[in-house]
């Protein structure tokens, strides 16, 4: 009698746990988990036929759905997905997932439930259990052999998955919203415990304010099966731009990358007397996630020689112009996208300029020689796509507009430029 009371109020305080999982949610770090985690299916039979349904109708399949939905929620190791049929449990989950624990039920002697649960994984079934429900029982006679039995299973399948360690997310400042990430992977917001797989791992925490993200928090840590650590930070009071860090620890998928291309170059304002086309040379620094998250910031060097020849004229002109740029450029990231980096920017700077004109020869000398050195506003926009090379090698395909201020008016190119350089 006695152990029959502390089983029936111990089963009625975990089956309020579980209901309030399965319901809400509340208290779980991953409701549905995230894309580092392995994924696990749960099948059901077919809900609403009570002809084809014994669990149904003897009310012992809502209660295992819910044991079975708040354990593996509460256990925070699996990305969940259910699915309910009668036919064979893998092929029923597309996309394919990493393990399924399949229900059944079936109609026993004498009135009693028949529940069986089967554990696949890789596509192999690798455990199996049944439990014979009597008939007529309440939830405190029932939930204690179901409890049992999911228990069991969970037991089971973690031992498939042990390689996890966790992450306590620790906030000494104001209640605030932040973001997690890891691998450039959104993990949740406001989370306080994160379950990784173990080895090493790029965690981000991003200050939500408004639609904009704000670094916080940026480690490298490694994690060890079963290991737990702590991450401890603290939110300050809304006080403007928060945490402008420029060179510690910037975000993946990149933070930084080198670039050298050369660049065809098409005259536009300022030259429409003159035909031919230009050459270019330039040398980009970017560093992205700066002030704010897709933030880039970075430097950019560059050198334009146009040999020009005058429209509709036989005579030829011997004249070039040369200019050096030195551009501070800013813009946007976009992506992650699979492989590429994308950057929208603009610049501004100073271009070094030199054109020179020379006009007949006599006897094979320069009759005259004038050239004009001088430095002048410069300004530049581009649109930039990287492709990866191996770890860190980058192809980069750039078009780019760039302009330079002289008394009034403004010459410009268009650049279309391939390069080479290295993505961090």
């Amino acid at each position: 009698m006695g152990i029959d009371m502390v089983w029936s109020r111990r089963g009625l305080l975990l089956l309020l746990s579980a209901t309030v999982l399965f319901l809400s949610g509340a208290g779980v770090v991953f409701p549905e988990g995230h894309e580092l985690l392995p994924s696990l299916g749960i099948y059901l039979p077919p809900a609403g036929d009570e002809g084809r349904d014994p669990g149904e109708v003897s009310g012992v399949l809502p209660l295992l759905e819910t044991l079975l939905e708040g354990s593996f929620r509460e256990s925070g190791l699996f990305r969940l997905r259910r699915e309910r049929g009668d036919g064979p449990p893998v092929p029923a989950f597309s996309p394919a997932v990493d393990a399924v624990v399949a229900a059944r039920t079936e109609a026993g002697p004498g009135g009693d439930t028949r529940v069986e649960l089967e554990l696949f994984h890789q596509g192999r079934s690798v455990w199996i259990q049944s439990r014979e429900i009597p008939s007529g029982g309440g939830t405190p006679e029932v939930f204690p052999q179901l409890f049992r039995l999911v228990s069991a299973a969970r037991e089971e399948l973690e031992g498939y998955f042990p390689d996890h360690g966790r992450l306590l997310l620790r906030n000494h400042g104001v209640p605030g919203a932040y973001a997690v990430y890891a691998g450039g992977r959104l993990l949740g917001h406001g989370l306080e415990e994160v379950i990784l797989p173990a080895g090493e791992h790029r965690l981000e925490l991003w200050l939500l304010r408004g639609d904009i993200e704000y670094p916080l928090v940026r480690r490298t840590v490694q994690i060890a099966p079963g290991e737990l650590l702590e991450v401890h930070f603290a939110l300050q009071e809304d006080a403007g731009t928060p945490g402008i860090s420029f060179f510690g620890g910037l975000s993946d998928p990149w933070y930084a990358l080198f670039d050298l291309r050369a660049a065809l170059m098409i005259p536009l304002e300022g030259f429409e007397e003159f035909s031919g086309l230009a050459a270019g040379g330039f040398a980009t620094v970017l560093f992205n996630d700066l002030l704010f998250r897709h933030h880039v910031l970075g430097v950019e060097a560059g050198f334009i020689s146009f040999d020009p020849d005058l429209k509709d004229s036989d005579d030829p002109l011997d004249a070039t112009l040369e200019a050096a740029l030195l551009l501070l450029t800013t813009g946007i990231s976009f992506g992650p996208v699979p492989v590429a980096d994308m950057a929208l920017r603009g610049g501004a700077g100073v271009a070094m300029t030199n054109s020179s004109v020379r006009d007949g020869k006599d006897g094979g000398g320069v009759v005259s020689d004038s050239s004009d050195a001088s430095y002048k506003p410069a300004f530049s926009t581009s649109l930039d796509i990287g492709i990866g090379l191996g770890k860190t090698g980058r192809f980069s395909i750039s078009v780019g507009y760039y302009g330079i201020y002289d008394k009034g008016d403004i010459f410009s190119f268009l650049g279309l430029g391939l390069g080479l350089g290295a993505r961090f």
